[in-house]
């Protein structure tokens, strides 16, 4: 497993894979799979294959919450990119999991990697259940979208 960031072994963990252990946990611990699963609610914004092409070259950031028997709870993917005005945001682009409410508290870990990177927003596009389970976090847009079939 990835190093943890969390200092308390009892509970759920927030590690950051590096792309030299992406094949492992993708394979070996079902990460893959569980993006495969949620391919269909995505609505063509990513793929599982464009998400793992992205990792493994270091452009986009992946993340599991590690349960304490080693069971992989959620995935999660972020990308940190400039704003045109000159600051940083990390962005987070996928989330993938059961039980957020066992293992949303982590995000402050998150928060304070993505300071550390010198990002001064963390962003996300979700469906709007996020609303109730990080009320810390405001909605500032409506993502709308229309296919062009």
């Amino acid at each position: 497993m990835p190093t943890s960031s969390s200092a308390e072994p009892e509970g759920p963990r927030l590690l950051i894979v590096s792309p030299e252990a992406l094949p492992q946990i993708w394979g070996r611990f079902g990460v893959g799979q569980m993006f495969r699963d949620h391919e269909d609610i995505a609505g063509g914004h990513w793929t599982t294959d464009f998400l793992y092409s992205e990792i493994e070259r270091g452009a986009q950031q992946l993340w599991v919450i590690a349960g304490q028997d080693e069971t992989i709870k959620a995935a999660l993917v972020t990308d940190i990119s400039p704003y045109r005005n000159g600051f940083k945001t990390c962005m987070v682009t996928v989330i993938v999991g059961k039980e957020p409410r066992s293992w949303i508290a982590l995000r402050g870990e998150l928060e304070q990697w993505a300071k550390e990177q010198g990002c001064e927003k963390i962003e996300m596009i979700g469906r709007v259940g996020w609303k109730r389970i990080i009320p810390d976090w405001k909605p500032t847009h409506i993502f709308f979208e229309k296919a062009l079939t």
